[in-house]
């Protein structure tokens, strides 16, 4: 424990229950907490707010693994929906940013450039009967991309918006 923190367990007026680290009444260190609808988080805190590592877990069935910064997710984590999507990769003030890789439950898996929680510069993105390369912008397929079917054909097309443009 650091110098000031004090090791409690404490009710907050919004019913969570945190045990843990304090420093000046306020979660500090390592600790956890658990909200009346059966959330939890289990990790660093700072001021009050989730920072540096921790394991969050939401109901019905999401739950994250990663880096925190002031209450945010924030650097590297992996993220899994109820569905069973999952994205791991970087984080930025609670949304995909930077290089990541998503997978749905349906086997498809997207690899390439995130930005504020949507697919933007290069990527990947693989089927079972298929694999597109290229870039997107705003969450859709944009610009020149080529694509790697399964029975060896490989075509090369423009996007615009997400659609296949004629030249």
């Amino acid at each position: 424990m650091g110098e000031g923190r004090t090791q409690a367990c404490k009710t907050f007026p919004n019913g969570v229950l945190y045990e843990g680290e304090l420093l000046q009444d306020r979660r500090d260190g390592r600790g956890t907490a658990r909200w009346p609808n059966a959330d939890l988080y289990e990790g660093d805190w700072k001021a009050d707010l989730q920072h540096g590592f921790g394991h969050n877990k939401w109901k019905p069935l999401s739950e994250y693994f990663g880096q925190y910064k002031a209450g945010l997710k924030h650097g590297i984590g992996e993220y899994v929906w109820e569905d069973g999507s999952r994205y791991i990769g970087e984080w930025r003030e609670d949304r995909m940013a930077g290089v990541g890789r998503y997978e749905w439950p349906d086997g498809r898996i997207h690899l390439g450039q995130w930005s504020a929680g949507v697919l933007e510069g290069w990527g990947e993105l693989k089927s079972s009967d298929k694999r597109f390369v290229g870039r997107w912008h705003t969450g859709r397929k944009q610009g020149l991309g080529t694509t790697y079917h399964a029975n060896g054909r490989i075509s090369t097309d423009r996007w615009a918006q997400g659609r296949p443009v004629c030249d």
